[in-house]
Order: structure tokens, then sequence, then C-alpha cells
């Protein structure tokens, strides 16, 4: 059993979630950091949040991911689903970080959670794992506030990272 990125022969990079997670985590923190734009305070919390969490981690039954699960990928035709497109960041690991991308989307067009996206999204797919989700969540904002650099173009995507992270982080509290 192998995680993370595919190689050519469909062998995982790492030999454990844990380890796959926790090393694109910090190959994320640490420019954020030294690019001085998201508040040191913020990012501790984040880091205490990982830390407090990563038990999540512990997930020893790999799944192919399709690793950019997004609406923009999903194709759909009068109403009915087609097909799932742009597979390139394929890997394996844990499903519900898959699934932490659809919450992702929720979030953009419902930010406050008032019109029920994920608890439709909930009760249409079944058992899912809101703790692990919301994990992944954090460290997919955490990606997104490394690589949407804070120009003019992404400044309101960057500012919605940041906001939907400082929620999540004042409602861990």
């Amino acid at each position: 059993r192998c995680y993370g990125p595919y190689k050519s022969k469909l062998h995982g990079a790492v030999g454990s979630w844990r380890e796959q997670v926790r090393k694109d985590f910090c190959s994320n923190l640490d420019p954020i950091r030294s690019n001085g734009l998201v508040h040191d305070g913020i990012l501790s919390r984040v880091e205490d949040y990982f830390k407090d969490h990563d038990y999540v981690l512990d997930y020893h039954d790999p799944r192919l991911l399709h690793g950019d699960l997004r609406f923009d990928n999903i194709m759909v035709k009068n109403g009915k689903f087609m097909a799932i497109i742009d597979a390139n960041d394929s890997w394996s690991g844990d499903p519900m970080s898959d699934l932490a991308s659809i919450y992702n989307e929720f979030l953009k067009q419902d930010p406050s959670g008032k019109k029920g996206l994920m608890e439709s999204f909930d009760k249409g797919y079944g058992k899912v794992d809101r703790e692990r989700i919301n994990f992944y969540l954090v460290t997919l904002w955490v990606w997104g506030l490394r690589f949407f650099k804070l120009t003019e173009k992404n400044k309101a995507c960057y500012g919605k990272i940041l906001k939907n992270l400082k929620r999540f982080l004042d409602e861990e509290a």
C-alpha cells in the first residue's frame, strides 16, 4: 500500500498517508510564513489545529483520489452526471480529502451554510466523516494561501480563503 502522487508505474510516493499529508502541509506553510501575508497568530492556530487533529491521518485504506475535485471538473448535462475530468492530479489516500474539495466549492456558494448545500450533499452521498473533511479543508486552504499569490487578479480569492480559515478556527476555539 502506497500513498501520495502516482509515479510512472502507479506506485505512491510515500509509505503512509500521514507522511504524505504532513509533508504537503509543511511544504505549504513555510512559504506562507516567509511571505508575511498571513499574521503569525493565525498560522500558529493553524499549526495547533493540525497537531491537535492529525489523528485523522491514521488512515490505512488508500483509494484512488481525483486530487482536484471541484465543480469545474464535474460534467453534468441536463441535470445528469456525465463525467469527471482533469485527473492529472490523481493520487492515493483518504477519500474524505476529495470530499473536502467539494465542501470548499459549497462554501464558495454558501459561506454561511444557510442554504444547506453541505447537509443536502451529506444526505445524498451517504456516510461522510465531517471531522476528517474539516481537517482536509484546513490543509486545502493552507495550499490555497501558498499558491494563490496576492495579486489584483487573485485578491478576492485569497481573501475568501483567509476568511474561511479564520471563521473555521474561530468556530473550533
